[in-house]
């Protein structure tokens, strides 16, 4: 009886290792699962953060190119006023130096 009582035990404490060693496993690969996930998801993270960062940049650069649109197309209007100015005082003098001439001749 002791025998068989020995013999037993000695199955149940081999059972009770391959159950052990078994659930090392799963937690094992459920731990390195867990991890993969998570080393994906700060991957999927940054990768999101980099292309927020691209697209503000982006954004800036284009902003910088429209200003400078703006600016250019204030300072042309500006400069053609300016030079319409110019254009009509010098015609202007040219019309009263023609007068001016005019007046001497006769």
């Amino acid at each position: 009886m002791k025998l068989i009582n020995f013999k037993e035990f000695k199955r149940k404490e081999h059972e009770r290792r391959e159950v052990g060693k078994s659930l090392t496993e799963q937690k094992k690969r459920k731990e390195e699962i867990e991890i993969k996930e998570a080393m994906d998801e700060r991957a999927k993270d940054k990768e999101n953060d980099r292309l927020a960062l691209e697209k503000v940049r982006a954004q800036i650069a284009q902003d910088r190119e429209e200003k400078a649109a703006r600016f250019a197309a204030t300072k042309k209007a500006a400069d053609d006023e300016r030079d319409e100015k110019i254009r009509l005082e010098l015609l202007k003098k040219a019309q009263e130096a023609e007068k001016l001439a005019a007046q001497r001749r006769f």
